[in-house]
């Protein structure tokens, strides 16, 4: 991770030259050494354009978009969300905000940050706009979903990571009903566990891990989740070995979307009201010529 940092730091305009996706391809492949840069011109060779994300539903999903966050500038790894308006559910956001590496604590991210808190919480005020636009349109609720790479500390079992960028999360109107408002400190589990074997060993780890994945609901909307757990956290066997799926654990809620539902009076003087309006402007513009 450091040379790679260090090749970004020292040759980003070089990089720029080369494009985000021969740059990404590089860094998925760099146990492959110089020889990386053969193998990601070989025809055929693509990295992932969705940021490494999938969002999968039950519901059909509908107006689906993918977005990069500081698509201006090469990065080490693209980072962005995809959305969806799931039926029934709501409009979902998924997502990867940026992190650092554990064994580095250099910032590798864009010229224009000075820290991966300030990339995190331009990279929120992004999908936050989007989440509002989306809520003018939407009938149903928002969910923002995904590895945030940032939450608090609890207790003495719970270390925090990038706790202001959960801070600022929390005071923009955003609800994490899995950790609770006020804080369920005693239930709340690591989602980003140090005992899970996946995960590379850090010396001198005492806690149980880290809660960095998170599911929002606007603050008007917490009262809707039922319930909230850990899942996906149970081993599974396999060639003989016992392994996690991934070294993350998921978070899954219970929740009723709220359904904006207009009476059909209602929809009737909306539509008399609007037409009125038009056919006076109509009516004015045939004064006017």
């Amino acid at each position: 991770v450091e040379f790679l940092g260090c090749t970004y730091l020292l040759c980003r305009n070089e990089l720029n030259g080369l494009g985000q996706e021969c740059v990404q391809c590089n860094l998925f492949f760099n146990h492959l050494g110089s020889a990386s840069f053969g193998f990601c011109q070989q025809p055929g060779v693509r990295t992932s354009s969705t940021h490494g994300l999938l969002l999968l539903s039950k519901q059909p999903l509908s107006h689906k978009k993918e977005f990069t966050f500081n698509d201006d500038e090469i990065a080490l790894l693209s980072r962005g969300y995809l959305s969806a308006m799931v039926e029934d559910v709501g409009h979902v956001f998924c997502t990867h905000l940026s992190t650092s590496a554990e064994d580095s604590s250099t910032y590798f991210g864009p010229s224009r940050f000075s820290n991966y808190v300030e990339e995190q919480m331009h990279q929120l005020s992004q999908l936050f706009a989007a989440a509002r636009a989306a809520a003018a349109l939407s009938y149903y609720g928002i969910i923002l979903a995904g590895d945030m790479n940032h939450g608090p500390a609890l207790q003495e079992r719970i270390e925090s990571e990038f706790p202001s960028v959960y801070d600022y999360v929390l005071a923009s109107g955003w609800a994490d009903p899995y950790i609770g408002l006020p804080i369920n400190e005693s239930t709340a589990q690591c989602t980003f566990c140090y005992a899970n074997p996946l995960i590379a060993p850090v010396p001198n780890r005492t806690l149980e891990g880290r809660i960095i994945d998170h599911v929002y609901v606007p603050n008007e909307d917490a009262s809707r989740v039922k319930g909230t757990k850990r899942f996906y956290d149970e081993p599974i066997v396999f060639e003989g070995h016992s392994l996690y799926l991934s070294d993350h654990f998921g978070v899954q809620l219970e929740y009723t979307p709220p359904v904006f539902k207009m009476e059909y009076t209602d929809l009737v003087e909306d539509w008399k009201s609007s037409f009125g309006e038009w056919k006076q402007k109509f009516a004015n513009l045939g004064q006017g010529c």
